[in-house]
């Protein structure tokens, strides 16, 4: 497939890339961040978090071809307004607890975790 084609096909690699550069632009914790992995119970999902004076991002890999409900503890001692999917343009719903997100085969969501006062643009 030529570039030119990849440029009009919203759902080429491309675009995809560009998609995630876009993502990471936006989200300086990647680069600059603590990193720590986060608990949870699927042997095949790695969930690890960014963490920096800018936010904190929490990064979900699937590495299996079936479907994994993840459950995580994001609340860090902060209160948590909501959570925004970087990559699918989404609010995740989130209420007090664990948050629960579901992977598909191989998916992946990086997630902004938003907590009151902070004020970067989403």
């Amino acid at each position: 497939m030529s570039v030119s084609a990849q440029q009009h096909d919203p759902d080429s690699l491309l675009q995809f890339v560009r998609h995630l550069i876009a993502a990471y632009k936006k989200s300086p914790e990647i680069g600059w961040g603590a990193f720590d992995i986060l608990e949870q119970e699927n042997s095949c999902v790695l969930a690890h978090r960014l963490t920096s004076a800018n936010g904190q991002l929490v990064a979900l890999h699937n590495f299996a071809d079936d479907a994994h409900r993840v459950s995580i503890d994001v609340r860090g001692g902060a209160d948590i307004t909501h959570v925004v999917d970087l990559l699918g343009n989404e609010t995740v719903t989130w209420t007090d607890g664990p948050l629960e997100i579901d992977l598909p085969g191989y998916g992946y969501r990086w997630l902004r975790i938003v907590r009151a006062g902070e004020k970067r643009l989403l």
